[in-house]
């Protein structure tokens, strides 16, 4: 059985690298491995992730204006085994500035919670996204087999993302983005 802590907290090594690199892993231990909650779980954190840390969030905005982040700076999200993960980092020239801004608009977006507003934009946007992978064939072959292999048909899920309530959504970010569990694997130049 996996143990809900992550194994080591900072990870650093020196490589060769033009710019040093920030990873940081949130770890979560109980998903759901079937169905709509399987569907849901993957959807919106998915959704919470490019909320918080998406190239049209404030955060992507004021950490690039103030050149702590660079383009390839973004999120993800995957599951597999009885686990899931959320992944947020990239390039950086300040790696532990990094570390700290992400931890810190976490918690105040746990603190907080989320505009109204905000959540009715971004969740138009995420929908809007979803759809539109629909004009890729690959696209559309590669969710509906990951879908299908879940017991879900993947044409339900703009269903269920339209379902998604936001005091869902923040409960997903206070059980994926939890500040006290995470890892940080930083790279930094030989």
């Amino acid at each position: 059985e996996e143990p809900r802590a992550v194994c080591r907290r900072e990870t650093r090594k020196e490589m060769e690298v033009a710019l040093p690199k920030l990873l940081l892993g949130f770890k979560e231990v109980s998903v759901p491995s079937t169905g709509d909650a399987f569907v849901l779980h993957d959807l919106s954190s998915e959704f919470a992730l490019e909320l918080l840390f998406g190239r049209s969030s404030d955060t992507f905005r004021e950490l690039y204006e103030a050149q702590i982040v660079l383009d390839d700076f973004g999120a993800s999200y995957g599951m597999g085994a009885g686990i899931g993960y959320g992944i947020v980092g990239g390039d950086t020239p300040r790696p532990d500035e990094l570390r700290e801004e992400v931890l810190s608009r976490i918690s105040r977006l746990i603190e907080k919670g989320i505009s109204e507003e905000d959540f009715e934009r971004e969740k138009r946007k995420f929908i809007g996204n979803f759809i539109r992978g629909f004009n890729s064939l690959e696209y559309i072959a590669g969710h509906y087999t990951y879908f299908r292999f879940h017991g879900f048909d993947l044409f339900r899920s703009v269903d269920i993302l339209a379902r998604l309530e936001k005091k869902t959504l923040e409960a997903r970010i206070r059980a994926l983005l939890d500040p006290g569990n995470y890892a940080s694997y930083v790279i930094v130049p030989k």
